[in-house]
């Protein structure tokens, strides 16, 4: 019955960290010359930071997370290659050490679903097809590509 009860107070913190605002601060999206597949075997990194936090205020924390996100299809000559790098500011009524655990692990997810569908979008009528990037599990320790 414990574990219950933390699923429930865990899918009620959830919903106390909202995203604010995200922007770019870089993105470049590249797609090579000459032909290629729209099969794509995507090599990629993924890595995010804690950039700080503000004072509260009346809708609660203001703590601002980046991610970077470099990837590129193919082993040898890529069809695409994509490096960006987004900031989300998300709010949280939470004490400090839960909303950085649900920054890190909810936060990220929600800023790499922002980049991925950025790059879908982007790559939909491109010369190699859509490039999706793959769909992550994150937890505030690790990532796993699903």
């Amino acid at each position: 019955m414990e574990s219950l009860d933390k699923k429930v107070r865990q899918s009620l913190s959830i919903s106390s960290l909202s995203l604010a605002e995200y922007h770019f601060n870089r993105f470049s999206l590249r797609a090579a010359d000459g032909e290629g597949s729209d099969e794509h075997k995507i090599n990629m990194t993924l890595t995010s930071r804690f950039v700080g936090a503000e004072p509260d205020g009346p809708d609660g924390k203001k703590y601002s997370l980046a991610i970077d996100v470099s990837a590129a299809t193919g082993d040898d000559s890529p069809f695409y290659e994509v490096d960006a790098e987004i900031t989300g500011v998300f709010l949280a009524n939470l004490p400090e050490g839960e909303a950085m655990e649900l920054l890190f692990s909810s936060g990220v997810t929600e800023l790499y679903n922002i980049a991925k569908m950025t790059v879908a979008s982007m790559t939909s009528s491109g010369p190699f097809g859509k490039l999706m990037l793959p769909s992550i599990t994150v937890d505030a320790h690790r990532v796993e590509a699903d």
